[in-house]
């Protein structure tokens, strides 16, 4: 097949899914694809990347964050986490559909594309789901029931509580979906965790499906023993170092009051040094004398720290494929997270890490103490850089995604 042309779609290029979103593009690039990359918010000045505005989007920017917040806490699913409604046009459909690429890649595309564009975009389209948000209502992750989104059957009448059933919004933003996303679209998940729900959705049951990583840049993530300068830790210090960290440890999904509990367990059975960077959480932190980096916007500085560190902890009570546990495996730092989500994929007992019982702190902090007691300590680093070499390169990841773009063009032309 030819270089494909790709316009890839992301809200922002900042957060993780932002990030995922630039790293693709560049992957693009140097493959001898024609790519480029529309975006909402945030900072760019990398070739072929475009903010984008319309007077739709100018105009909606205001109701659209208070909407957001006042349905989030008034009118959506009581359960804590992000939630998008992405009900406002974004006046951006005619541009795409007269753009020459020959697909467009959705990514995080909330509260940037609507429901309603997604469904009127007349190109093949690839969409990388980043979360769980295209298979629910108005929540990006959900802890409780799935059966309302998962059956064939919407109007379930045995639910064991029924408070766990999504409430109205929720339903009606989810029928807005599958009353818009007619089309047949190519998916690519991350994980085996989010390709088995999304195959299990009613919204996506004609969909072709791929599990496909997110490739790293192993040449910027490797294994290095010298931190940059202002992200250096101090003090020579030859204890392990047990580093973890989110952009907001607030969020509940990220397990920070769990990683606390291990902490102090982990504190009581070894001798070991800890680090965290990421917002919140200061004063609990600090009382256990945690370094605390802060937010870290270098990948330069957060590979040095990952190359520097003994373990990566990821103390997730959900996550898709989380880029941080894929950078740490490539700087040949091993892992330990619960053997949930995506988590599972990358965390491999024994060959790059070890996976906790969920949610159990006690289980987080012995297989962290185990492993940094490990006899083949130094092995299980080198299998990590290994495994980040072998399973999320350039060359692998994007060998994956031409399948996916070939079956997007195909099933397009056979529908047309």
């Amino acid at each position: 097949m030819p270089s494909l042309s790709i316009l890839m779609l992301t809200t922002n290029v900042d957060a993780g899914a932002g990030r995922a979103a630039l790293r693709h593009h560049r992957g693009l690039l140097s493959s001898g694809y024609d790519s480029e990359l529309w975006y909402l918010e945030g900072s760019t000045s990398e070739i072929g990347c475009r903010r984008i505005s319309t007077l739709w989007l100018a105009a909606s920017r205001w109701p659209r964050k208070r909407l957001r917040k006042f349905a989030a806490k008034y009118l959506a699913d009581p359960e804590p986490g992000f939630k998008s409604l992405s009900i406002f046009p974004s006046g951006l459909v005619g541009r795409i559909n007269s753009h020459c690429c020959d697909i467009v890649q959705l990514n995080w595309i909330c509260d940037f594309l609507s429901i309603a564009d997604i469904g009127k975009i007349s190109k093949p389209i690839v969409w990388r789901f980043s979360d769980m948000w295209p298979l629910l209502g108005t929540q990006h992750y959900r802890e409780g029931d799935l059966r309302f989104y998962l059956s064939r059957d919407q109007n379930i009448k045995d639910l064991s509580n029924q408070s766990s059933e999504p409430r109205w919004l929720d339903r009606w933003i989810w029928n807005q979906k599958k009353n818009a996303w007619t089309k047949r679209i190519v998916v690519c998940t991350p994980s085996s965790w989010l390709t088995s729900l999304t195959r299990r959705s009613p919204l996506s049951k004609k969909w072709a499906i791929f599990t496909t990583g997110t490739h790293i840049d192993t040449d910027l993530y490797k294994p290095s023993r010298y931190l940059s300068s202002h992200q250096s830790i101090a003090v020579p210090d030859r204890r392990p170092l047990v580093i973890f960290g989110s952009r907001n440890l607030r969020d509940r999904r990220k397990g920070m009051d769990l990683m606390l509990r291990a902490l102090d367990l982990i504190s009581e059975q070894a001798e070991v040094r800890f680090a965290a960077f990421g917002a919140g959480f200061h004063c609990e932190l600090r009382e256990r004398n945690v370094i605390q980096m802060g937010e870290i916007t270098s990948e330069l500085a957060l590979a040095s720290l990952l190359s520097q560190a003994t373990v990566l902890v990821i103390p997730s009570r959900q996550d898709n494929l989380p880029q941080l546990a894929l950078e740490a495996l490539s700087c040949g730092c091993p892992v330990v997270g619960f053997n949930i989500g995506g988590i599972s994929d990358l965390v491999k007992p024994g060959i790059n890490g070890r996976l906790a019982e969920p949610f159990l702190p006690e289980s987080l902090a012995q297989e962290v103490i185990e492993l940094i007691h490990d006899d083949n300590y130094e092995l299980v680093r080198e299998r990590s850089r290994a495994f980040a070499e072998e399973n999320f390169s350039v060359a692998h990841v994007m060998g994956a995604y031409r399948l996916a773009y070939e079956t997007a063009i195909s099933t397009s032309a056979t529908s047309e």
